[in-house]
């Protein structure tokens, strides 16, 4: 017969589902909670002699049993006071039978529950014919923990009308002031042993599920969380011709989200009075808990409907083995714990036929389970919160999406996440997180890269399956590697880890074509890691013959790879013939790995055509390539958008460094907002946006605006990647410091990216090279041109030897060693320099190269002070007519070569003509700049001087003293430009009309 249950129904005993040893121990603890210390302990001594374990368990148990408030027990006056309160509470209670409560008479007992008695009562009044179930609180609770517990599920009841969640039909006290309510009678039975009595169906079960989904949905919306979820607590009563109802009963330790958990009883007693079985990992844990506790218990109930076991198996029958399980173990997929299960009651059958009739029988329903419905129950059952859906309402359209036929949203557990579950497991092994650093930048990637080789139809696919799982178990051994548990000898370090890698998929047994493609996300970490030298052996020893043994697609990945080494090494024209040969070997085509690869080697193919000096060019790639994106992807918004995301940053970086940075800054934060929206963006690819955001604002000349998210910035990739990749963040914080006056801590900085340069790649590095040439440059800003030089010409040094005489790298030092000896007014040292990169930028790139706009500009400057007019005249025409065909209006370059031709005319008598370039060049520094920036009153120094030379006394005299202060604090009196613009201010006094 079925049961006739309502109302509450946390029992003094346990359920029967949670196991032996969980129910010897709630009974010991029963027993001995009261007893005297004595007692206890020899009770506890005789237990241990026969399981130590549950022994151990029940003391540490009996330990957090409250005191004082809660439990008066420490005497034997309390324990006589608390046991004659029982007492008189059961005989009180025997004697309810008959009694009036109000308008209901007492007609029998049905349960007892975690607070008091549940009664059936009929209503009296005559009004209706009505029977409730009357639940009663137990007397010895009129006051403490219990008494608010009761409290709250009549106010929670008071806010719930919903047909699968039985209602509260009315409230009040008895005569002795016992609180009670009166709730709605449901005949029925709890819903795993329905479903098993009628032999339910899948679809069947589902659809009980659905009615309960709906009714947990519906306290949700109203800010409850049930937070004991369980078949005992949801009924199933035959209702007539619409068949089975699922009523959901028992909001005795519900939650309103509303209110904060408070440290007192109240939610202490909750928390034992939950079930293990069902509750969520974070209700283990003493977590806060929010709806997605509702979700994973869903799952629980969900599991066992569709299997008719655990999804913990047989850890139930111990509490610790059960708290373990939830805590750590991943349940196995529903599909497999049904055929497991199948084949175990098939071996115990002699009887070939019957054991193969019942493999038949009972896998029908595992294939049916398989897939979709093992991806929904493990997405309620995943151990983070956050990784569950993210509402009842959305696992339950997924049921329904499942019942109509149509593909879920819930997809089963990347190879990723399931390494990033190995890490969990074994904390030993990332010791200095370098292990997590690893899988945070390369690894994430690589998972990116498979799901989109892999579509959702490849993914069923065997072969495709068993490659993700091979590269699963190729990370999981690299991580091994740094476990202490497991190795020898010291730990390593990241690079240590990325080499070994990249040499064990040299002589690896994995598929040729998946080894090249792991091959490409080893180096693309080590160039994240700014171990660039790394990158190229694994490039020359491993990428490079393997990748020529794999398909057109896979050469071409292992092309943009090779690629990102050269970009980062300013070879940019060899770049870009490896772009050009990707984009061959990947001809257009509907497959959604092919269109990835040709995308990107678009995206990083137009950022180089800006550094060759095609930036209109480039942006109209970009632009392009954004807009193609958009329409491939306006369907699917599911998907990781990491291209999006590159394609935004590169077209940001190509505004920027094309002088549009006005026009990049919406872009970049429109990409930076994107990553932060969609939890599957790795925050590796977060920082890297945070950090061009903060490049994007120091090219508008907006440093102090830049450098606390450069800060922000290497405080995250120190914390992902670790200290040794801070080099590059550091030297750009270093020049927005030296842009905003601040050269101590920009020297500090430099400094350190020096250090880190010189310990990964050795003395004679480029990478330290340039980092000299960066300290270099600061020392020369603060005016210690001495020190300055030495850095220089020893960076000169060291790329003479390593690139040659020619090397274009050594092009941003001699330019540098130009400019300084200009600053001393040493033009004729000055000119080989200027003249030597001229001819090796030439050489090397042609002419029409952004690098000769420089070059030209300063060697104008050159020959303008030492008094050469006519051929400075010609070098600045030549600069600006290079950059006005490279650049957009109003470039911020083109405004650098409009100030110093526009100071020549007006010196050489065409003051009209040169007031109006140097308006120009000051509207567009105006444009990149703060208001009060030193760049700009150089500007107005240089326009106010003209004025003044040509007779515009008053405005002129204005523009010179407004802008010196400016000068002076920013830049130091030492500065030459500073000492010019204040000979300027002083001779105007002479230069001062007669009244």
């Amino acid at each position: 017969m079925p049961d006739e249950r309502s109302g509450d129904s946390a029992p003094t005993s346990p359920p029967r589902e949670t196991g032996g040893d969980w129910d010897r121990m709630w009974a010991a603890f029963h027993e001995l909670r009261l007893s005297s210390a004595v007692e206890r302990q020899t009770r506890l001594e005789e237990l241990a002699r026969e399981n130590p374990e549950l022994a151990a368990e029940l003391a540490s148990l009996l330990e957090s049993e409250p005191r004082g408030e809660e439990w008066d027990t420490t005497g034997r006056a309390g324990e006589l006071l608390d046991l004659g309160a029982e007492a008189f509470s059961a005989l009180l209670e025997a004697a309810r039978v008959g009694e009036q409560v109000g308008r209901w008479q007492v007609v029998g007992k049905l349960g007892e529950g975690g607070v008091g008695s549940v009664y059936r009562a009929h209503r009296t009044d005559g009004e209706l014919d009505q029977e409730v179930a009357l639940k009663i609180l137990r007397p010895d609770a009129l006051d403490g923990p219990l008494l608010q517990r009761f409290a709250r599920e009549r106010s929670i009841l008071a806010r719930l009308d919903h047909p699968h969640i039985a209602r509260i039909v009315d409230a009040g006290s008895t005569l002795e002031g016992v609180p009670y309510v009166a709730l709605e009678l449901v005949e029925g039975e709890p819903i795993d042993r329905w479903c098993s009595r009628t032999a339910a169906s899948i679809d069947e079960r589902l659809d009980l599920m659905l009615q309960v989904c709906s009714g947990v949905a519906y306290a949700h919306r109203r800010l409850i969380v049930h937070r004991d979820l369980k078949p005992t607590n949801i009924l199933v009563a035959e209702s007539g011709p619409g068949g089975p109802s699922a009523k959901l009963l028992d909001f005795g330790i519900a939650k309103l989200l509303e209110e904060e958990d408070t440290p007192g009883g109240v939610t202490r007693t909750q928390n034992r009075m939950l079930t293990p079985r069902y509750a969520s990992p974070e209700q283990l844990r003493g977590d806060p808990i929010t709806t997605a506790s509702d979700v994973y218990s869903l799952g629980v109930l969900l599991y066992e409907l569709l299997t008719g076991r655990s999804p913990y198996g047989e850890s139930t029958s111990s509490s610790m083995a059960l708290m373990r399980s939830i805590l750590e173990t991943d349940p196995p997929r529903p599909s497999e714990a049904l055929a497991g299960d199948a084949s175990r009651d098939a071996e115990g059958r002699a009887d070939t036929g019957s054991k193969a009739a019942i493999e038949t029988a009972a896998l029908r329903p595992a294939r049916r389970l398989r897939g979709d419905l093992d991806a929904i129950v493990l997405r309620c059952l995943a151990k983070e919160p956050d990784r569950r859906y993210g509402s009842v309402d959305e696992l339950a359209d997924d049921l329904r999406r499942y019942r109509r036929g149509l593909p879920v949203l819930a997809r089963p557990d990347s190879p990723g996440y399931r390494v990033r579950r190995f890490v969990t497991r074994h904390p030993l092994g990332v010791t200095a997180a370098l292990a997590a650093a690893l899988l945070a930048i390369g690894f994430t990637t690589l998972v990116f890269v498979m799901a989109l080789r892999l579509d959702a139809a490849a993914e069923r696919e065997r072969g495709e399956r068993l490659a993700a799982e091979q590269v699963s178990q190729f990370l999981i051994d690299l991580f091994e590697a740094a476990d202490p548990a497991l190795r020898v000898g010291p730990e390593p370090k990241a690079g240590d880890l990325l080499e070994r890698g990249a040499r064990e998929l040299a002589t690896s047994g994995l598929e040729a074509d998946l080894r090249s493609r792991l091959a490409a996300i080893v180096l693309r970490a080590q160039v994240n890691f700014d171990q660039i030298d790394d990158a190229d052996r694994t490039w020359t020893d491993v990428l490079e013959p393997l990748a020529a043994q794999a398909s057109p697609r896979t050469r071409a990945e292992a092309l943009l790879a090779r690629a990102s080494i050269l970009e980062r090494r300013s070879e940019h024209r060899r770049a870009a013939r490896l772009y050009d040969e990707a984009l061959r070997l990947v001809p257009l085509s509907q497959d959604a790995g092919a269109q990835q690869i040709r995308t990107l080697a678009q995206l990083r193919r137009a950022t180089v055509r800006v550094k060759l000096g095609d930036a209109k060019g480039a942006l109209r790639q970009i632009e392009r390539t954004l807009d193609e994106l958009k329409e491939r992807d306006g369907e699917d918004r599911r998907g990781v958008p990491t291209v999006q995301l590159e394609a935004l940053a590169r077209l940001a970086a190509a505004l920027s460094e094309s002088g549009e940075a006005q026009r990049a800054e919406p872009v970049i934060r429109r990409a930076l907002d994107l990553a932060r929206s969609h939890p599957g963006v790795s925050e590796l690819v977060r920082t890297k946006l945070l950090e061009d955001l903060a490049i994007v604002l120091l090219h508008q000349g907006r440093a102090a605006e830049a450098v606390p998210l450069f800060e922000q910035a290497i405080g995250q990739f120190e914390a992902i990647l670790g200290p040794d990749s801070l080099r590059l963040p550091l030297t750009e914080l270093g020049a927005a410091l030296v842009d905003v006056g601040d050269f101590d801590r920009a020297e500090a900085l430099h400094r350190r990216a020096l250090d880190i340069a010189t310990r990964a790649a050795g003395l004679d590095s480029p990478r330290r090279a340039a980092e000299l040439v960066n300290l270099g440059w600061m020392l020369h800003n603060r005016g210690e041109l001495d020190r300055a030089q030495r850095l220089y010409e020893e960076s000169l040094a060291l790329n003479t030897a390593g690139a040659g005489a020619d090397g274009p790298a050594l092009v941003p030092v001699l330019n540098n060693l130009g400019l300084l000896e200009l600053d001393r007014g040493h033009h004729d040292a000055a000119r080989p320099h200027f003249l030597r990169a001229e001819r090796i930028v030439r050489a090397a790139f042609g002419e029409k190269h952004p690098a000769l706009g420089f070059l030209w500009t300063n060697q104008a400057r050159l020959e303008h002070e030492s008094g050469a007019h006519d051929r400075a005249r010609d070098l600045y025409d030549r600069a600006l007519a290079l950059r006005r065909t490279l650049y957009p209006d109003g470039h911020i370059e083109t405004g650098l070569t409009l100030n110093g031709l526009g100071a020549l005319l007006c010196e050489s008598g065409r003051s009209d003509r040169g007031e109006h370039l140097l308006r120009e060049a000051l509207a567009i520094r105006q444009r990149f700049a703060a208001p009060d920036d030193w760049r700009i009153a150089l500007s107005e120094s240089d326009l106010g001087h003209c004025l003044v030379e040509s007779g515009r006394f008053e405005e002129g005299s204005r523009l010179l003293r407004n802008s010196l202060p400016r000068i002076l604090a920013q830049r130091g009196e030492e500065d030459p430009r500073a000492q010019r613009a204040l000979l300027r201010v002083e001779a105007l006094a002479e230069s001062s009309p007669t009244p």
